[in-house]
């Protein structure tokens, strides 16, 4: 209902009034900013966007000073159509008449079509498309040795079979009790113990002398069907193998920079949904952890392949992949077909499918407290619910959950609040047996974050975050299959999509709720997993510093604010596609470096442009006088730090400033080693901003390990000589010439820094 409204602008003292403006600008708007609340919108409101259509008259008497008092009323004369009207008068400090402006119209915006057009284009589909192998191989590969993660099924011996007819020697690794040296080199360890998996890297590695280990494969789980109760344990388990198995693995190669690891072959069994069938739930999480150790540990070269039946030919076409692989990260078997996986924007027309919202109905929401759980119970009001069962770990403990039940109650629902951890199996079953009314509905909101890289991960990390999200959902879905609900709703996130640096876990336990809800749509169940990209008022996004946020905004990545996130959520609630990205990217600035990209980018060829330009980064540093070598290098690592921290091209730092005091964090730190993989053209350890936190340190490493070793002792002969405040720009690719002096000063010129003779 519409209200009069007193209200005193001023202009700010900096701003000089100009003698040929009537009324200031500003004080004009501050004027109109009165109208939010004569239209009796308070603070605390949902924001609402509303439109000046019309203004009938406007009478100007007399130029004001830097401020005016202005009263806003209704109109005495409402235009027929029109939200409100309103008349404004504006007076001076001694009440004298400034300017009227007479039935000023308000329209409220069309708050669908607005948000359609900010956000339809932020939703996303996975599309499994056959693609046969590029080219037949007909010649014979490398041999060497195979470690085989094997189960003991039929899929890994007829594996090691192919692999020894090709010449190559095959070690089988089984799951035990205890790390043991088997018969016929074979090892048995404990999938649960991080010593045993590095023990065992290292007995490769001792063996390498006599074969070189040409790949690892592991297919632990890829057999064993659990029982119904043992699925989020197995799913469990199975990441505590491959995360130990990872750990043991970039441990070696810190070690050993320049030792080749062995590229690493995750297979599952009807774990995709390229088609509508039952799926292998429990090695769901294994796809979202690969995600982000590609991006963690690419060294690894990590590419999951999917199997479908248990036929001969699968695992031929398993051996040729595996023997001559191409630039895919994941792939799928299907009826001797070959299925590779393409990341495509949603048609936004087709996958919306609105549910109905019934009043004598309960819907229940887990995390249901937090700030994500009071949004969604607050749309569902809105929609008409009256019953909701609002479940969390602690209760309604906060201020926060307090008012958000006070505001839902007050617009007549009526809130049961559960304090109860939705991983527990029983707590799920007493929560929902205790409801008089029919559930209608399920929102899975509830989830923990523990972020960490994955060298710094444990077990104990990985089941804190697994549990609300892999035996929450499962709980829920245990529980509820045999009810006539309208909606199961699963708030997943896009790191199993696209993965995160840092959340390993995360992309694992949302991978598991991704899969579960193509299973349920498989079995005619209602459900839809949301990926979520980051919402601006909760989550992760909330606690990014500003350096953070600006490598965010860097690489593309926007917010999902609180009213685009509820527009969304209406649209998918009962989407007939169980999985859908709502992710708010400009792919323009998105580092994309997968084949699972290709239909975001205008071309995969930018790809390529880095390693070429790169290399020769190497070979023109190589090529130059030794003592300008060490200042090539310099240069360049000065100008990858300041890529990673957003730098401004003309932002100076000193070579012996750490790089965290720089505002490094792990992610960047990871990102930062991941440039110079490519850029430099060589292995590097993971822990290479730790070992060597500043510039001057990490530059002396290179010099040694990889540009000099053999003439190690000269190196250092002399303390080099080097800007300190060096400014850096973006890097181009160096002109040819013969004088290495003159490579040096245009490598130099390039990156804007000052050359010392």
């Amino acid at each position: 209902e519409s209200v009069e409204v007193l209200g005193k602008i001023k202009l700010p003292e900096t701003i000089e009034l100009n003698t040929n403006d009537s009324l200031h600008p500003l004080l004009l708007d501050g004027c109109l900013q009165l109208l939010a609340a004569a239209l009796g919108d308070s603070p605390d409101s949902e924001t609402k966007t509303y439109f000046l259509v019309g203004l009938e008259r406007l009478n100007f008497f007399r130029q004001p000073s830097t401020s005016v008092w202005c009263h806003v009323h209704p109109s005495s004369k409402p235009s027929p159509g029109v939200l409100s009207s309103f008349d404004l008068h504006l007076v001076d400090e001694n009440g004298i008449a400034v300017a009227d402006l007479l039935n000023l119209q308000v329209s409220r915006a069309n708050e669908t079509a607005l948000f359609a057009n900010q956000t339809d284009d932020w939703l996303y589909t996975i599309a499994w498309e056959a693609k046969p192998r590029i080219s037949k191989n007909n010649k014979r590969s490398k041999t060497g040795s195979w470690l085989i993660f094997s189960d003991g099924g039929e899929e890994s011996s007829a594996l090691a079979e192919l692999l020894n007819q090709q010449g190559n020697r095959c070690i089988f690794v089984s799951q035990g009790s205890s790390f043991a040296t088997l018969n016929g080199g074979h090892y048995q360890i404990n999938p649960t113990e991080p010593e045993d998996f590095q023990r065992l890297i290292a007995a490769i590695v001792n063996q390498e002398q006599q074969s070189v280990y040409r790949g690892i494969v592991y297919m632990w789980g890829l057999d064993g069907k659990p029982e119904v109760s043992d699925v989020p344990t197995t799913a469990m388990d199975l990441c505590t193998g491959m995360l130990h198995l990872t750990q043991a693995l970039t441990k070696v190669s810190s070690q050993h920079s320049k030792r080749t690891i062995p590229r690493l072959w995750v297979v599952t069994r009807n774990t995709q949904a390229v088609t509508k069938t039952n799926l292998q739930l429990q090695q769901a999480p294994l796809l979202g952890l690969a995600r982000v150790m590609v991006l963690e540990h690419p060294e690894l070269e990590t590419v999951c392949i999917d199997l479908n039946s248990h036929q001969v030919n699968e695992i031929e076409m398993l051996l040729e992949e595996i023997l001559f692989p191409e630039p895919e990260e994941q792939v799928a078997f299907r009826d001797g077909e070959r299925y590779v996986p393409r990341l495509k924007r949603a048609d936004a027309k087709n996958i919306a499918q609105p549910a109905e919202i019934n009043s004598s109905g309960r819907y229940l929401i887990t995390g249901g407290l937090g700030a994500l759980g009071l949004q969604v119970a607050n749309y569902l009001v809105e929609q008409g619910a009256r019953h909701l069962l609002l479940v969390g770990r602690k209760g309604a403990v906060s201020k926060e959950a307090q008012a958000g039940v006070r505001q839902l109650e007050e617009k007549g629902a009526l809130v049961k609040i559960i304090k109860a951890d939705i991983s527990q199996a029983d707590s799920v079953t007493t929560l929902i047996a205790e409801t008089d009314i029919p559930l209608r509905g399920v929102v899975h909101v509830a989830g923990v974050l523990d972020d960490g890289m994955l060298r710094d991960q444990t077990q104990k990390r990985f089941a804190k975050v697994m549990a609300p999200k892999v035996q929450g959902a499962w709980n829920l879905h245990q529980l509820t299959k045999e009810m006539p609900l309208d909606f199961f709703v699963c708030f997943s996130s896009m790191t199993s999509v696209l993965g995160t640096i840092g959340q390993g876990n995360y992309a694992a336990a949302n991978g598991f709720m991704d899969a579960l809800c193509h299973h349920r749509q498989g079995l005619g169940l209602p459900a839809v997993s949301i990926n979520w990209g980051p919402w601006s008022t909760s989550g992760m996004a909330t606690r990014l510093d500003a350096n953070l946020q600006s490598r965010w905004d860097a690489i593309g990545f926007g917010m999902i604010s609180p009213n685009q996130g509820m527009y969304l959520f209406a649209k998918l609630l009962n989407s007939k596609v169980p999985q859908v990205g709502a992710m708010p990217i400009n792919w323009s600035k998105y580092p994309v470096e997968s084949a699972f990209f290709t239909y975001l980018q205008k071309t995969t060829d930018q790809k390529q442009a880095p390693e070429q330009t790169s290399v020769s980064i190497l070979e023109q540093i190589k090529a130059a006088e030794k003592e300008q070598r060490y200042e090539l290098l310099v240069t360049h690592i000065q100008s990858q730090v300041s890529k990673v921290l957003g730098y401004q091209k003309k932002k100076a730092f000193s070579v012996k400033e750490g790089f965290f005091d720089l505002g490094m964090s792990s992610l960047t730190s990871v990102e930062l080693r991941n440039n110079l993989q490519n850029s430099l053209g060589c292995r590097l350890p993971a822990t290479l901003t730790f070992d060597y936190p500043t510039v001057k340190k990490l530059v002396d490493y290179l010099m040694v390990e990889f540009i000099e070793e053999e003439d190690e002792d000269e190196i250092f002969a002399s303390e080099q000589s080097f800007p300190t405040d060096t400014t850096v720009s973006t890097f181009q690719p160096l002109g040819d010439s013969d004088d290495a002096e003159e490579i040096a000063k245009q490598f130099a010129a390039q990156l804007g820094v000052q050359w010392v003779d």
